[in-house]
């Protein structure tokens, strides 16, 4: 998969005060990301079972990072091979944004 936006991994790595704690994983995520060869979301779903579609359309999907202590949020273009990460946070600020549009919620 062509991976965009990819300066969010890193970005967030040297600006949030939990940014090394996820470094690792983060990073692993998207190595994994750049070769795997996602089809559908259930050919995704092999790879990371426990990946979420959300929003309307399911134009989102829901990564969960070192054991669930961060969320990684993408759009996946399966017949294009593209995957554009659109937010990275920990579980708390997850649940500030609405992850379907990727927007902060009021």
């Amino acid at each position: 998969m062509k991976v965009i936006s990819t300066e969010r991994i890193e970005r967030f790595i040297a600006d949030h005060k939990r940014g090394q704690e996820a470094a690792g994983a983060l990073r692993a995520w998207h190595r994994e990301a750049k070769v795997a060869k996602w089809e559908s979301p259930a050919n995704l779903k092999d790879q990371y079972p426990r990946a979420r579609p959300v929003g309307k359309g399911r134009g989102a999907t829901i990564f969960n990072i070192k054991g669930n202590h961060f969320r990684l949020v993408a759009r996946i273009n399966y017949q294009a091979g593209v995957v554009r990460i659109e937010f990275i946070g920990t579980h708390r600020e997850y649940g500030k944004i609405d992850a379907g549009t990727v927007k902060w919620k009021s």
